[in-house]
């Protein structure tokens, strides 16, 4: 509770109630008198104190605490409140759900424009769309030209900027989450699976931004893999400052995977991660995580392993670009494209040499991680060329808010190296997608998978899901979610059939496992879930009692074909009804029951009164390019692209399945196994190939090659080797002894290829093919030179010990040119003299440079008959046993004769 007073002449009080602060403002009249004022401060106090106490009074009910009508109640009050900032307090926990367009400012708002000075601490909270209002488009917030709005410790999720209506207006498509024409400040939030249809998944920024400590996930603008949408998290188009941020899984079709800095916009990252980003579209210059037209700065990043299809993952179009102390490096289709004047300044390290002014080099960076801090990022190796680069003023902090420099100088990236290697132990959720013909719940033969469908994987349980994250099912219809640590938890995996790109996938049918097409686990620390499988029933409902068309005859060309061949089918249908029929299609599918039913053929049936037949004739057909057997089904629909939206009334009418066998070899690598992935220069790689043939025909005259340094030049072979004849299903291992010798340290590519002939591949008549490939890594290092083993040293000092005790005191000389002996092995033994030395003008010696081993040092008394021999107080040999490098003193001391 906080009173503020004044003694301008404004409005007179003003008081704005959230859910845990109540804020008053009381304005005085120069001309109020004292005794007035304390009257009305008596009767102010005794309401607060019922308010305070919990009492309500009369008008002062406001919505649940924990709901959207609260925010969107709250936000209205902010805005009507006047100059000053306002602050909303969300409970702890709590989602708010937007299920209704509040406004349509720049597109569909699920909550009123800002138009105040507004700070919403999150505490944790989430706001998204409404999980019942699915197929609304609606934007999380939006804020107008003078508004400011910052927020704390929030998640927004599931915002979609999109107009339902205008599908071709830039603006009212863009901006999932937020949509900024004012200043706008995120601190510790999480910006999770938001999507707009051009611009911006996340964010669309044409005012002032500032984001720190906060991470953005899952976000896109793919929605129509359409080559205008830009910017899978944020679209900047004003100015934005981004500190201690990660950027992971974002993906836009056309630029920007994670970012797109516009023309004349301005942009600085510091201390930032991007990572795991992606365009899909390969027409125009992409930029898998940043695509940059207008001014951007990075300092101290890492950008990693973002997926492009063309110009890598940090592209500018303009020179305006400046890189210092940064890693771009293992993006998969290139690290950099950007014009050659621009500032790379300082030390960077790249990947791949397309990084203009960098340095090339393996920065040896770690997977996404939790090493501390709110944000995931890379770690970098003990022995990373990043340690210690960076000259010059860094940040006094990393990412994590770890220190900074931690040796002489700062690392490169967003992570500073502490001495402790992070450990790691993440957790792996897999399964299968799979179209369940016969509705059983159990992956049958000939049930095929289904490719492109989109799975959520939500932290909490399926009933209050929290963060989450999104993976698209493969080829073979697997999927896997990797978590990092911690992974401790219950979760909720999920495939909601209505939203894209599931709705153009599996059109009208059901789950027959999960039922519900939702799955709750809970997982223990680095435990892995595997088998998490989803089966889908088409459902084609029968029509043809109802429209009388009967699918009276097919005939097929051919029913086994070789691999890469058409089959023609012609088509019978009879009106066998009452009533004329018009408006169906002939629809072919050639692969029913694997993947999507895509039709290979579409054709329109004329009006046909009763009795009438009519033949359609599919010339060339459809074309097989796999090996199998396969269902070919004939379909009779009334609108077969309506069948795809659950609001259609398209009925499936008569069909017919047919069995299409499609011959043909299919040789597939199924293992490469290498003796060693790690050797030194001048070592040899012998490999172990296996080679399976996965067709329905015997293959021969295939070779298998292998290609040591595949990406490297031309694909020069290493090893030749011709295969057997192979029966179907039939298996071969070859052993490449003594395989591949590499001269040159680094990193490198072995590819293993089949192809029927290797030779006539570099011809460009020829006719040969290159069939299934493997590629392994091998890392080649230089060995490192063995030291010298460290030398000892023997020495000590001859001194005329004048008092007889045996130790050389101060005022004791040394003798001078006395003859030391060092022979090799014990004394006593019979070993010859090895070295001899004589003292110097102090009466010491040494013997330097000497092995570790056993040694006698010794003074041989030469005796004068006719001069009485010293008397020696010290021992006359010594045997020494000196380690590498060690230094050992050994005194001889004589009384000279009385």
């Amino acid at each position: 509770m906080s009173f503020q007073s004044s003694s301008q002449s404004r409005s007179p009080i003003r008081i704005a109630s959230g859910a845990k602060n109540l804020s008053i403002k009381v304005t005085w009249r120069k001309t109020m008198h004292l005794s007035k004022r304390t009257l009305f401060l008596s009767a102010l106090f005794m309401i607060l104190s019922l308010i305070v106490s919990g009492c309500t009074l009369p008008g002062t009910g406001g919505p649940p605490p924990c709901s959207a009508e609260f925010l969107i109640t709250s936000i209205n009050d902010a805005n009507s409140n006047g100059p000053g900032i306002d602050v909303i307090d969300l409970e702890a926990g709590c989602v708010y759900e937007l299920g209704t367009v509040d406004n349509t400012v720049d597109g569909n708002n699920g909550t009123p424009t800002i138009t105040s000075s507004i700070v919403i601490n999150g505490n944790g909270a989430t706001v998204r769309r409404s999980t019942s209002s699915q197929k609304a488009a609606i934007r999380l917030f939006h804020i107008s030209q003078g508004g400011e709005l910052t927020l704390n410790n929030l998640t927004l999720h599931d915002g979609l900027g999109m107009e339902p209506v205008d599908v071709t207006d830039t603006i009212r498509n863009s901006g999932g989450a937020i949509f900024n024409y004012g200043t706008l400040t995120v601190n510790n939030s999480v910006f999770d699976y938001n999507r707009a249809k051009t611009h911006g998944g996340g964010i669309f920024n044409a005012g002032a931004m500032t984001i720190n400590n906060t991470s953005f996930q899952n976000n896109g603008v793919n929605i129509s893999n359409q080559p205008n949408e830009a910017g899978g998290a944020i679209w900047n188009n004003g100015t934005a400052t981004i500190t201690n941020s990660t950027f992971v899984g974002n993906i836009a079709s056309l630029s920007g995977g994670a970012i797109t800095n516009a023309s004349g916009a301005a942009m600085t990252i510091t201390n930032s991660t991007i990572s795991g980003n992606s365009t899909t579209l390969s027409i125009n210059d992409s930029g898998a995580a940043i695509a940059n037209t207008g001014n951007l700065t990075i300092s101290f990043s890492t950008i990693a392993q973002n997926t492009g299809t063309s110009t890598g993952a940090l592209y500018s179009a303009s020179n305006t670009l400046e890189v210092y102390s940064s890693i771009v490096a293992d993006n998969p289709g290139g690290d950099c494209s950007y014009p050659p004047t621009s500032m790379i300044l300082g030390m960077n390290i790249n990947g791949d040499g397309s990084c203009g002014g960098m340095v090339t080099d393996d920065p040896l960076l770690g997977p996404l991680a939790n090493n501390g801090g709110p944000t995931l990022t890379h770690s970098i190796a003990p022995n990373s060329p990043a340690r210690d680069t960076s000259f010059g003023l860094c940040p006094p902090t990393d990412q994590r808010g770890e220190t900074r420099p931690h040796g002489s100088e700062c690392d490169l990236g967003s992570f500073e190296f502490n001495g402790v290697i992070p450990a790691q132990d993440t957790s792996q959720i897999s399964g299968i997608v799979y179209n369940d013909i016969s509705a059983d719940g159990v992956i049958d033969s000939g049930e095929g998978p289904l490719a492109g469908v989109e799975l959520v994987l939500a932290s909490g349980t399926c009933a209050a899901p929290g963060v989450t994250q999104t993976a698209l099912t493969a080829g073979d219809g697997s999927y896997q979610f990797e978590l990092i640590p911690p992974t401790a938890g219950t979760y909720c995996l999920s495939i909601d059939p209505l939203t894209p790109p599931n709705d153009t996938i599996l059109i009208p049918g059901g789950f027959t496992v999960p039922a519900p097409g939702q799955i709750e686990f809970t997982l223990t620390e680095g435990e892995d879930l595997a088998n998490q499988n989803f089966g889908w029933e088409y459902q084609f409902a029968p029509g043809s009692e109802e429209t009388g068309l009967v699918i009276t005859e097919v005939v097929l060309s051919a029913t086994t074909i070789p691999v890469d061949s058409w089959v023609e089918v012609e088509v019978t249908v009879e009106n066998q009804g009452a009533s004329p029929v018009s408006g169906y299609d002939v629809v072919l599918i050639p692969h029913y029951g694997w993947g999507p039913p895509n039709p290979g053929g579409f054709e329109a049936i004329p009006n046909l009164a009763p009795g009438e037949s009519h033949t359609i004739n599919f010339s060339p057909g459809v074309l097989y390019g796999n090996i199998g057997t396969f269902t070919l089904r004939v379909l009779v629909t009334d609108d077969w692209y309506a069948l795809g939206d659950p609001d259609s009334t398209g009925t499936a009418g008569d069909l017919e399945d047919l069995t299409i066998t499609v011959q043909g070899v299919d040789l597939v690598i199924t293992d490469v196994t290498l003796s060693a992935t790690t050797v030194l220069t001048g070592e040899w790689v012998t490999l172990d190939v296996t080679v399976e043939n996965q067709g329905n025909l015997t293959a021969s005259g295939y070779d298998l090659v292998i290609i040591p340094h595949y990406g490297w030049g031309p694909p020069n072979p290493a090893g030749l080797e011709a295969l057997p004849v192979m029966a179907p299903g039939a298996s071969h291992l070859v052993a490449i002894t003594p395989g591949i010798i590499y001269t040159t340290p680094g990193t490198f590519t072995i590819r293993a290829l089949v192809t029927d002939d290797w030779y006539a591949l570099g011809d460009p008549d020829s006719t040969g093919t290159a069939g299934d490939y493997l590629d392994t890594n091998i890392t080649v290092i230089a060995p490192t030179p063995t030291p010298p083993p460290a030398m000892g040293k023997i020495g000590g000092y001859v001194w005329e010990d004048t008092n007889g005790d045996g130790d050389k005191d101060r005022n004791e000389d040394g003798l001078y040119n006395v003859t030391v002996n060092l022979q090799n092995g014990p004394c006593g033994s019979k070993a010859v003299v090895g070295r001899t030395t004589r003292t110097n003008d102090k009466g010491f010696y040494v013997f330097t440079d000497l092995d570790a081993g056993t040694y006698c040092v010794y003074v041989v008394i030469i005796i004068n008959p006719t001069v009485a021999p010293p008397t020696s107080t010290t021992p006359t040999q010594y045997t020494v046993k000196l380690n590498a490098g060690q230094e050992l003193y050994y005194n001889f001391g004589f009384q000279p004769p009385k």
